[in-house]
């Protein structure tokens, strides 16, 4: 994280200090050399301040604020272990110099001895609570560390304390990725982009919290700013395939890997962004083209066995794609997608024994993945093992409560039970998570006939006919209508 030099707040106290420090009169000369010193340090020429500074002490060496003043403008230069030994100097002669304090644990942080600059930060805080920047550099000493929460509270108080300071919502933006709070981080690196809206770096990362949020219009937004900027930047560039693939967007996603693979064709990272395209476009020769050009570099690509192996799955190959999920569990044995889909195998041959024990073994190594719980419940509800069946979908709603088609067959197992009170409330969600799905309105139609709720059940059966005119599930809605 970057520490930029904080100075004007620092120069205002010291300036004050320079004032104070008249209780014991300087001689003219050295005096001189101070004011001239702190001029320098206000037009922001370190190196003249320095000098000026140094020249003044050489007169009269005991200055405390001269000392603090000049480590100030060695930590302005990087000089950090001379401005180290002057804040030292100076809090020998005035313990209770908060601005010392500061400085010198932001010089330790410049040094990467945050062990060192915790305790003189946090004395800094306790002297002087309100410095908005000292709060800052306390909270890089915790995001060092890990102690993201920390971190976060740190800044937070630097914020609330100077709500101008960029550099604390740019710096609590790093430690909400790091916390996987996403949306705090976007809206932290947007208040640094209205103040500094030239900040690529603020950017890129907006971007990707955008990407993880799911709001990857947003994220491409960002990307062809960064792009217009670096047009030429392959991490870029591959970001924005990353954001093209999320908004569904895969020929795009193709388009722009082909430009990509055109200037690096041997790039592995591209091959994989158009394999999986073309896999999301159901053009499965052209994914398994691209996966075998990474194998054939790279046999232990991680999962690149497991998702050629699921393209031949899709094409109907499952002889090749057991060959692949069984040489993808040597290399990762605690991959629940090869375990799952060799089950798939397994049952499409008729081996339920061996089929169930795959998913059961995929399901121990994720309970809350929502994939992996709706696919046994897939297999469990095509077998009309309706009970084991709706346990794994409701697993799968409670992982993910927006998947619409676990909601629907959580209320189809339910439905086939003849727990219709049960299954009604799903059904609701179901249309209301996807309101076109017409077989959802339909069942939901039956299960309200089965409850006594004729009004309702009509409403849902004419429903099905204005969605979906003139198909199978059309007719059977109106067979209900026209008893």
């Amino acid at each position: 994280m970057s520490r930029p030099i904080r100075h004007s707040q620092f120069i205002c106290l010291l300036v004050l200090l320079a004032g104070l420090a008249g209780c014991a009169p300087a001689a003219p000369r050295a005096q001189g050399f101070f004011d001239d010193g702190y001029e320098a340090l206000r037009n922001g020429d370190w190196q003249a301040a320095q000098t000026a500074f140094s020249d003044g002490l050489a007169v009269e060496p005991d200055r405390a604020d001269a000392l603090t003043a000049r480590g100030r403008a060695y930590l302005a230069l990087k000089q950090y272990d001379q401005s180290i030994t002057d804040f030292t100097a100076a809090l020998e002669l005035n313990p209770l110099d908060a601005t010392a304090l500061a400085g010198r644990g932001e010089a330790y942080l410049g040094l990467g001895r945050d062990g060192l600059a915790l305790p003189d930060l946090s004395r800094s805080i306790e002297i002087a609570p309100l410095r908005s920047d000292v709060y800052v550099d306390r909270g890089l000493v915790f995001y060092h560390r890990g102690d993201y929460e920390s971190s976060i509270l740190d800044f937070s108080r630097g914020i609330r304390s100077d709500a101008r300071n960029t550099r604390a919502y740019y710096d609590r933006g790093l430690a909400y990725m790091k916390t996987q709070q996403y949306a705090e981080a976007a809206a932290d690196f947007t208040e640094v982009l209205l103040r500094n809206p030239d900040s690529s770096s603020s950017l890129r990362y907006r971007s990707q919290a955008y990407h993880e949020l799911g709001e990857f219009e947003l994220a491409l937004q960002d990307l062809d700013r960064l792009l217009a900027a670096s047009p030429d930047s392959q991490d870029l560039i591959l970001q924005q395939a990353d954001s093209l693939y999320g908004a569904r967007r895969y020929d795009a996603a193709i388009e722009t890997m082909n430009a990509f693979l055109q200037a690096d064709p041997e790039n592995l990272s591209a091959h994989f962004r158009r394999g999986r395209s073309y896999y999301r476009l159901g053009q499965y020769d052209q994914a398994i083209a691209d996966y075998n050009f990474i194998l054939d570099s790279s046999p232990t690509w991680l999962h690149m066995l497991r998702y050629r192996g699921l393209a031949y799955y899709r094409m109907g190959d499952l002889a090749a794609a057991l060959k692949d999920f069984n040489a993808n569990l040597q290399l990762e044995p605690n991959d629940p997608i090869s375990y799952l889909f060799r089950g798939e195998i397994a049952l499409e041959r008729g081996n339920l024994e061996q089929g169930f024990a795959d998913m059961a073994a995929a399901v121990a190594l994720q309970p809350d993945n929502s994939y992996v719980r709706y696919t046994r419940g897939r297999a469990y509800y095509s077998l009309k093992r309706y009970k084991d069946a709706a346990n794994d979908f409701e697993a799968a709603v409670k992982s993910d409560p927006t998947s619409a088609s676990a909601e629907y067959y959580l209320a189809l197992s339910l439905y086939h039970r003849h727990l219709f009170e049960d299954a009604l409330p799903h059904f609701d969600m179901v249309v209301t998570l996807d309101p076109d799905r017409v077989w959802a309105l339909y069942y939901r139609g039956l299960t309200h006939r089965r409850l006594g709720q004729a009004d309702l059940a009509v409403a849902d059966f004419q429903q099905v006919n204005t969605v979906a005119p003139n198909t199978r599930v059309a007719l059977l809605a109106q067979e209900r209508l026209n008893p």
